[in-house]
């Protein structure tokens, strides 16, 4: 089990939010020691939360039949701040883009 998970099965939401780690939920159930570990590993922490995110978009990749380069590509800045998003709306939001790509992709190209 992962620090995160650790944190998460006391009821506590970790997610990213612009660079910082976010606790939701009654925090005040962790330990010194899990808050030290917080503040002392935070690249860490965002590094985790990042990576389930590209997990999750590998799976919805492949289910939603959208090459995974595409996608990392496209949510590059967002990935971390994604870790907030619940399994459904992280599904929504892909199959959007999935179903629409070409259209947000030349978009953005006749913006540049």
């Amino acid at each position: 089990m992962s620090f995160i998970e650790r944190i998460e099965s006391q009821g506590i939401t970790v997610y990213a939010n612009q660079g910082n780690i976010v606790l939701e939920g009654n925090a005040k159930t962790l330990s010194n020691e899990q808050l030290e570990h917080i503040k002392g590993h935070k690249a860490d922490v965002l590094n985790e939360l990042r990576n389930r995110v590209v997990t999750k978009l590998g799976q919805l990749a492949q289910e939603l039949h959208t090459p995974l380069n595409d996608l990392l590509d496209w949510y590059r800045e967002d990935i971390a701040d994604m870790s907030r998003l619940n399994d459904n709306l992280l599904r929504q939001m892909v199959s959007d883009y999935s179903t629409r790509r070409g259209y947000y992709r030349r978009n953005i190209d006749e913006a540049k």
